[in-house]
């Protein structure tokens, strides 16, 4: 028999390389698009943007928003290129895979516990949910059950149908590329630590079955054949035959006195329809995502409508990732930097890195993280992984490596250029300190750390006016003492 010739057996390396490569693209890909459209998805009309000096959005640019919520008030201010929750939830994800490509939830869980303390740009249900795994001892990730019962509170668990959860499961599909059931449960089980409602459960397994796809065939579909395979998996999408997850649904029906597989069912009809509504590409895209209600402000954050809205965009620019981003994060009113973040992980997975617009990536937030990302993630795919290598082990560092930072943020003792660990994820250096005072009279600490590991993370802590006016009176009565008094009343 005639051995087939070593140039048409690919080698290890050369596997390794093309993985690496398509899945930097994925995570750069989403990031960019994320950085992007951060600014866009906080303005409300053209005319807004316009007063910022920007006619259309082409490139990064510095900005600062409000944030903290009514009474809590601050400034964040946007560097160019840093990323939103969209993407520091994506590598919450990320650092959660097992060695085999499965999710592990309780990683998970404290990946939500400390990403409180540095959000960006956070949506409500994840903020809700996360706090509430911190502050209930009865919850659990499949048993988050937050404002639910009792109060007559409607914005709770169960009518959480965002996309807050379709925007961070990619790495399930990185890490499963061949594993479509993997791939599923973990993205099952992720969505529901945060979000009830169908809308956003379908929408992330969703999500994840596309960008698995375009890494398993490498864009061998047509975009009818690529529509039409999305459509039949949400035809055939179920309760995953899992003990947790079947408790969490009987649970769920317990809380909310429904039938789970009704409203699943009708979500599915709903989100087949919004695929079919995006797949004939001669239709202009700004028409779909009228037609999804995308631009209407009680729909445009639909679990369901912005995943039908990316993969609309990647029907229409496969390969073209700038056309599409533009496209996406200049369209005013829509969810810009989730949507283009969705589509930009599905481009990118297909081109790879080498596509994606060279000014883009080298400005990027955390650039040589995600190259980190990318590597880790590619070894879980092919399965030469004995470990994540993405999870800093803290407790071999801890009592040689500084004090915690979380601890030295809510003590006001925290300088720059500092040695600091995080309890999660590993050691680093202070490199800016800023305290700002908020509307109720409290005041907001803003720590900016580079991290051993190459991600750059901002730390916050709020004190309240009483706590204010209690640490300024110990610094007065220190001060007259002719004691140094603490750095940051």
């Amino acid at each position: 028999m005639t051995s087939e010739p070593a140039t048409l057996r690919p080698t290890a390396a050369s596997t390794y390389d093309r993985v690496f490569d398509r899945y930097l693209g994925g995570l750069l890909g989403g990031a960019i698009a994320d950085a992007l459209g951060w600014i866009t998805e906080f303005s409300r009309s053209k005319q807004e943007l316009e007063k910022r000096g920007i006619e259309r959005l082409e490139d990064y640019i510095m900005w600062s928003k409000p944030t903290g919520g009514r009474f809590h008030t601050y400034y964040d201010w946007v560097s160019k290129g840093e990323y939103s929750d969209d993407t520091q939830l994506t590598l919450c994800t990320a650092r959660s895979l097992n060695a085999d490509g499965t999710f592990d939830t309780e990683r998970f869980v404290e990946e939500l516990k400390a990403w409180l303390d540095y959000a960006r740009g956070a949506g409500a249900a994840i903020t809700a949910g996360a706090r509430h795994l911190r502050e209930r001892r009865t919850a659990a990730w499949n048993r988050n059950f937050y404002g639910t019962a009792g109060r007559g509170r409607r914005r709770g668990y169960s009518e959480a149908g965002g996309n807050g959860a379709a925007m961070r499961v990619a790495p399930h599909a990185l890490a499963n590329r061949r594993d479509p059931t993997r791939t599923y449960e973990g993205a099952w089980k992720n969505a529901l630590i945060t979000h009830g409602h169908p809308r956003a459960l379908v929408g992330a397994v969703t999500i994840a079955e596309a960008v698995r796809v375009v890494v398993e065939v490498n864009g061998g579909l047509s975009p009818r054949e690529y529509a039409g395979h999305l459509e039949d998996f949400v035809a055939r999408i179920s309760v995953p035959d899992v003990p947790e997850v079947t408790d969490w649904k009987a649970d769920w029906e317990s809380m909310t006195k429904n039938s789970f597989d009704g409203a699943l069912e009708r979500t599915k009809q709903e989100m087949i329809s919004m695929l079919r509504l995006g797949r004939d590409v001669r239709i202009p895209y700004r028409h779909v995502l009228t037609q999804l209600g995308c631009f209407k402000p009680a729909t445009k954050g639909s679990g369901t409508g912005c995943v039908a809205a990316a993969v609309a965009a990647y029907l229409r620019w496969p390969r073209d990732y700038k056309t599409g981003v533009l496209e996406i994060v200049n369209a005013i009113g829509i969810d810009t930097d989730t949507i283009a973040s969705m589509y930009g992980n599905l481009v990118g997975v297909l081109v790879g890195s080498t596509e994606i617009p060279d000014r883009w990536s080298t400005q990027m937030q955390d650039y040589e993280y995600f190259i980190s990302v990318a590597d880790g993630l590619s070894k879980i795919a092919l399965r030469r992984a004995k470990q994540n290598d993405l999870r800093v082990d803290v407790s071999m560092i801890r009592q040689r490596e500084g004090a915690d930072v979380v601890e030295l943020a809510q003590g006001r003792t925290v300088n720059k250029n500092q040695r600091v660990v995080h309890g999660l994820l590993g050691p680093g250096w202070v490199q800016a300190v800023h305290d700002q005072e908020v509307r109720s009279g409290g005041q907001m600490l803003l720590i900016d750390v580079a991290l051993d590991s190459g991600q750059t993370v901002k730390f916050k802590s709020f004190r309240s006016a009483s706590e204010v006016r209690r640490v300024r009176a110990s610094r007065d009565e220190v001060a007259q003492s002719g004691q140094q008094p603490p750095l940051f009343p």
